[in-house]
């Protein structure tokens, strides 16, 4: 046998061999091996929050938040109606869960049906597998009870591995005088006045009209 065929038939042994101890080897060789953006391997992301606070207390977990700490205030009498505390920062600490790097996104914050912050994300900007900056902003709440949602991929830009684990709900009950009116709870009435009678003479139902006959009955 030639020597360049004994050469070359060594050489077919040896790939072959290494194939079948580590598969998918040829494939790697061959220059198949699918990338996502970033060079990151085929997969989805999975855009969630690692953690966020307001005023010092935890709220991506969920359920009533207590906020009672006046040193998160940055004001009172705050908003259109004057009865809400601006909170100095609510945040969050975006987290790729996933695979993959994802693409743009934006993350948005209601109080109720009102929007109160908008944040955006570039592609890549979380990267996978690693905690990035907290993101901040401030927010109004009234006095009590205040539904808080956060939608972390709002416009459902990205594709992810698992939607059900960006979008958070909480309800934050703020144990504060927001409205300035020296006690705490919604449902008051501020700067009520009182309609005062001017000079004006109360007529008492008893007295006889002029020219009427007295009544002859006792007044008790």
């Amino acid at each position: 046998m030639p020597v360049n065929l004994k050469i070359a038939s060594r050489a077919t042994a040896a790939a072959l061999a290494l194939s079948i101890v580590l598969p998918g080897v040829a494939s790697v060789q061959a220059g198949n091996t699918p990338q996502g953006v970033g060079g990151v391997s085929v997969g989805k992301p999975d855009i969630t929050a690692a953690v966020g606070y307001l005023a010092l207390k935890k709220w991506t977990d969920g359920g009533t938040v207590i906020l009672d700490h006046a040193g998160s205030v940055q004001m009172t009498q705050a908003g259109p109606q004057n009865n809400m505390c601006r909170f100095k920062q609510m945040d969050l600490q975006p987290k790729n869960a996933g695979l993959a790097d994802h693409g743009a996104f934006v993350t948005k914050v209601y109080r109720g049906n009102a929007l109160v912050h908008t944040e955006a994300f570039a592609p890549a900007s979380v990267p996978v597998g690693y905690l990035t900056n907290f993101r901040k902003w401030r927010i109004d709440l009234k006095e009590g009870m205040n539904t808080v949602k956060v939608f972390m991929d709002a416009e459902k830009q990205v594709a992810e591995m698992k939607e059900s684990n960006n979008n958070y709900t909480v309800k934050f009950n703020v144990q504060l005088d927001c409205d300035g009116d020296g006690h705490i709870g919604p449902g008051k009435i501020k700067n009520r006045t009182l309609k005062k009678d001017h000079g004006a003479t109360r007529k008492d139902p008893r007295r006889p009209k002029p020219g009427s006959k007295p009544s002859s009955k006792p007044r008790g």
